[in-house]
């Protein structure tokens, strides 16, 4: 029917029908249009998030290698723990035998003096005569 309750001629009938096809084969061109860009866009957030799962894998991976190079905390202080003690015996030790070297040395300058203190007593002549003293008494009697 026509506009005003007129029934349609079959040319007015036809051009209906094509005006009808044409606003559809329209409004499909369009739903294929935003379906199409919408398609777009899910495959490029897809992409971008495979990028981003990409860096993350990347940056785990890192993480993971960083991670096998430290070295726990409990491990790193029983390790100070055990140089620290290792260092303290051995100043303990050098210590000791510092003061036994002294000990030796005073001993040796002990024994220095007093044969210093011969040597000024008696002088040359007499030290002389004491080694000879000596020598004699090593060989035993002639």
């Amino acid at each position: 029917m026509a506009p005003g309750g007129a029934a349609m001629t079959p040319d007015e009938d036809r051009r209906q029908v094509g005006l009808h096809q044409r606003e559809h084969e329209a409004a499909e061109r369009a739903h294929r249009r935003e379906h199409d860009a919408d398609q777009r866009a899910i495959d490029l957030a897809v992409t971008g998030i495979d990028h981003r799962l990409n860096e993350l894998n990347q940056l785990r991976r890192e993480v993971i290698t960083d991670r096998s190079l430290l070295v726990s905390r409990e491990s790193y202080d029983a390790d100070q723990t055990a140089l620290k003690n290792e260092v303290r015996s051995r100043h303990d030790t050098t210590t000791l035998r510092v003061e036994a070297l002294e000990k030796i040395i005073n001993r040796a300058e002990g024994s220095l003096n007093t044969w210093r203190g011969i040597a000024a007593f008696l002088g040359v002549s007499g030290v002389a005569a004491v080694i000879w003293a000596i020598l004699q008494a090593g060989k035993g009697p002639t």
